[in-house]
Parts: structure tokens; sequence; C-alpha cells
């Protein structure tokens, strides 16, 4: 309290100097918010919207329950499957290098001859350096008729 006593005008400080001092602080902390937004665009980025096609597959008569069919729709390689009616379309385009994964029948597994990776029946990864599943497109069944959605490629009929 002495210390209180001791000090002279000119180093207490005013309601101006407190006020001043929150604004300004206040302010450099939305700065800060605004700027932390944009630099975060930068550091994750947002995913490019792939713009897609829908490609008539096959119709479902001719993809009974338990097989699978390797079609190009649309540019794009697909292995069309139908397990217990649920059909499927996932891609086989390794996500390592974009080297293409070959469905191997016997192991029931995705198999890329690049860097030997493996991925499950569901495209989902194995073993080997690629970094996630392979791509799954989305399917719609119409009058008995399979649809796949898939990227759409120049040039790609």
């Amino acid at each position: 309290m002495d210390e209180e006593k001791n000090k002279t005008p000119d180093q207490a400080v005013t309601r101006r100097d407190f006020l001043v001092s929150g604004a300004m602080a206040t302010s450099l902390a939305a700065v800060g918010v605004v700027a932390g937004s944009f630099g975060w665009q930068f550091v994750y980025p947002a995913a490019a919207k792939i713009p897609t096609v829908q490609v008539l597959a096959t119709s479902l008569s001719k993809l009974p329950p338990g097989t699978r069919k390797v079609m190009k729709l649309g540019g794009n390689e697909v292995v069309l499957m139908n397990t217990n009616g649920t059909v499927r379309a996932i891609s086989t385009v390794c996500t390592h290098l974009g080297c293409r994964a070959a469905w191997e029948e016997g192991r029931q597994q995705f198999v890329c001859p690049c860097h030997t990776g493996i991925f499950d029946v569901n495209g989902k990864v194995v073993s080997g350096p690629q970094p996630r599943a392979l791509d799954e497109f989305a399917v719609e069944i119409k009058s008995g008729n399979v649809y796949v959605a898939v990227p759409q490629k120049e040039g790609a009929g």
C-alpha cells in the first residue's frame, strides 16, 4: 500500500489509458483471429470439387449377387461388385502413385504392381505405401440398370 501512496500522478493508470489498452488488445486479438483463418486456408486447403457424370454401367441382371466386373466408365476403370444385392463401384487407381491396382479373384484383394500395395475387397489399405483407401464411386439403381457417378474426364465418352 505504501507503493500506491508513493506514485506520482504521472505513474498512475488512468481510466482512459486502461480502456485504450483494452481496445488495442481486443483489436490485436481480432486481427490475429482473421489472419489465422486466412493462413489456415494455405496450410489445409479445401479439397477441389471434381465434377462427376452419371454413366450407365450395366443392367442389374448382368451383375448377379456375388459377381464382380472390371469396366471402363467415362475414362475411369472401376470394379463393379454386387455383394448380397448391394452394388458398389471401386476405382482401380492406386492412391499412392496412380498405378492400376488389379483385382485378384483368388486372393480376394486389389494388388498394385508398382510397390506391391494391397487393398482388401472394400478398397481399404492392407499393406504398402498408399496413403488411403481406393476411391469409391456413388452407385444408383434405376429401372433395373446400374448407374455410376464417375469423375468427368476431358475427351472421355
